[in-house]
């Protein structure tokens, strides 16, 4: 967990900083797109057990209670400043909190998740993959999985008009990674079958939807 940690620590610095714009973009991650995939794909509803895996400051969590009355729904986190947020946001809207390791086996039971997504975390891993063969181990036979992540673009188009640091350079390799391509491929090979896959804002990001076989 440590390592993750430190990975974490030298990718984002003050945490405190980062907690907050993850919470002022939230209503743009989280907007009319990302609903529009939810309901044709998702279609949850009743007592089902939603898993937001990396959950940050827990800002999805109150919008699903409030498409899900009666739904469990678990956040994970790792990050200290993070929780401090996800554990009142938690508590306010009745979702469950698991202080946990994205790189490493997660302490929740095999096919306990009728949905399981991960919004902006994937790329925080130093070596990503095998969160996607935790997704499945999580997941109902049936279950769907929403992965919202960067996507590869040219360097230029990073940029834009910023100057090239050793920072931003960082930033850079790790946004862009995987192209579109490259997480639909990881995502099949882990048995998964990939329903839709939605290019956002220019390019830069993606959501990938897939599903674990119903048999």
């Amino acid at each position: 967990m440590r390592d993750s940690l430190d990975h974490l620590q030298a990718h984002h610095g003050d945490f405190a900083s980062f907690r907050d714009v993850m919470i002022e973009t939230s209503v743009g991650r989280f907007g009319p797109i990302w609903w529009g995939v939810w309901d044709q794909h998702v279609r949850a509803e009743g007592p089902v057990t939603v898993i937001d895996l990396g959950c940050g400051p827990g800002m999805l969590l109150p919008q699903l209670r409030q498409r899900l009355p009666q739904a469990r729904l678990v956040g994970v986190e790792v990050q200290p400043v993070m929780l401090e947020t996800a554990r009142e946001v938690a508590a306010d809207c009745g979702a469950e909190l698991v202080t946990a390791d994205l790189a490493a086996a997660l302490p929740l039971a095999d096919g306990v998740a009728d949905v399981v997504v991960a919004v902006m975390s994937f790329h925080e891993l130093q070596f990503p993959p095998p969160l996607l063969d935790e997704v499945f181990r999580l997941l109902k036979p049936g279950g769907i999985f929403v992965l919202y992540d960067w996507v590869k673009r040219p360097l230029s188009a990073y940029l834009g008009d910023k100057p090239l640091s050793e920072d931003l350079l960082q930033h850079f390799r790790e946004h862009c990674l995987f192209s579109t391509e490259d997480l639909t491929f990881l995502t099949q090979r882990t048995g998964m079958s990939v329903r839709e896959v939605v290019g956002r804002r220019g390019g830069n990001f993606a959501i990938i939807v897939a599903e674990k076989p119903a048999g």
